[in-house]
């Protein structure tokens, strides 16, 4: 059995705070863009360059953080929204919905992108890399900060979420991470077979589709162990993972039609 005990305070200068999820958050944006500027540099995407990769990423935080919390409210928290709608500008506290972080990121690529006269997808395949990592590190942070508690749980690795209550549950930010180290490992090796073709590759919708397969059938599985509302026989964040696979299987379809 453990206790998640874990100080979520990285560093404290007189009254300010910076969080270790603060860090952790910043770091898969620093990522983001150490991956989209070097596919700048190896024209992988054309007419990316230094200074539009640095914008890129601007146009990701904001389309992220806004996606994120307005789904977290509407699905997982909708009285608070209710009675407090300015909450949803107070991003330091908890809610964050990765499937509204993923919708504000693509709506954000595709405005950078017709702005900029890129291509949407080259962008979107490129950043799937960027995405699964930074949503690891995003795990760890869940996990320093006691949050995503799992259901019910009396095993040998059962932890106690203070935040929660004392009952010992599923440390589910574990099993995400382990599910999206999974889904890491075969987009990576995916680029890696098109490793002489890159440029032709990226670009293709491959990498991002099978992003939304894997992770939405990942999600499903490791849902299961997830404290979350159940709407009729699954739960929200299934409901929004099967509506990932199916997105994700007609990109597939109409690209082998084309």
């Amino acid at each position: 059995m453990y206790t998640l005990d874990f100080n979520p305070t990285a560093l404290k200068i007189l009254m300010i705070e910076i969080r270790w999820y603060a860090v952790i958050y910043a770091l898969g944006f620093i990522l983001l863009y150490l991956i989209i500027n070097h596919a700048a540099k190896r024209k992988t995407i054309q007419g990316m360059d230094k200074d539009k990769a640095e914008l890129f990423v601007i146009y990701s935080i904001l389309g992220v953080v806004i996606g994120a919390r307005l789904f977290y409210f509407v699905f997982y928290d909708i009285s608070v929204f209710w009675k407090n709608p300015l909450e949803i500008l107070m991003i330091w506290h908890a809610g964050l919905s990765f499937h509204g972080g993923l919708i504000g990121f693509i709506i954000s690529a595709w405005m950078f992108s017709k702005k900029h006269d890129i291509n949407m997808w080259a962008i979107l395949d490129m950043s799937t890399i960027a995405a699964i990592s930074g949503l690891m590190l995003g795990r760890i942070g869940n996990l320093l900060n006691g949050e995503l508690a799992g259901t019910e749980f009396n095993g040998p690795w059962c932890t106690i979420f203070p935040l929660y209550d004392t009952v010992c549950r599923h440390p589910y930010p574990i099993y995400a991470f382990i599910s999206h180290l999974i889904l890491l490992i075969y987009l990576a090796v995916l680029l890696y077979i098109n490793r002489e073709k890159l440029k032709e590759f990226i670009g293709t919708k491959i990498l991002a589709a099978n992003f939304l397969i894997g992770y939405g059938i990942l999600r499903i599985i490791t849902d299961i162990w997830k404290m979350d509302e159940i709407l009729l026989f699954m739960k929200t964040g299934q409901w929004l993972s099967v509506i990932m696979i199916i997105i994700g299987a007609a990109i597939m379809l109409y690209k082998k039609k084309r």
